[in-house]
């Protein structure tokens, strides 16, 4: 990891998902507009939402990936605290179509 930090051509990727780390805040909003508020070169902040939450991005160090089928999902969570509606599979899909595109 050294040797590739010191060429200055990689890229940190940092991912949240809605369905994975919200658990009981007031304002959505703020919290997603302070994940994507990332300036430094050397990083790319993605967030994968329900459309209805999607803010306005630049789309190079931060990226609003929106999941229109999560606009109406129940924040219902199950006894490990995970919620109900959480599809990994769809997360990794998207996830790996928007990256192939960076790169």
């Amino acid at each position: 990891m050294k040797n590739i930090m010191k060429t200055e051509s990689y890229k940190i990727v940092n991912v949240m998902v809605f369905t994975e780390f919200l658990n009981i805040h007031e304002n959505y909003e703020d919290i997603i507009k302070t994940f994507l508020s990332n300036i430094a070169d050397d990083t790319i902040n993605i967030f994968l939402g329900p459309e209805k939450y999607k803010i306005p991005v630049d789309t190079i160090k931060n990226a609003y990936i929106p999941v229109k089928e999560w606009d109406d999902i129940s924040l219902d969570r199950d006894g490990s605290f995970v919620m109900n509606h959480n599809n990994q599979d769809v997360s990794r899909d998207l996830l790996s179509q928007f990256i192939l595109k960076l790169f």
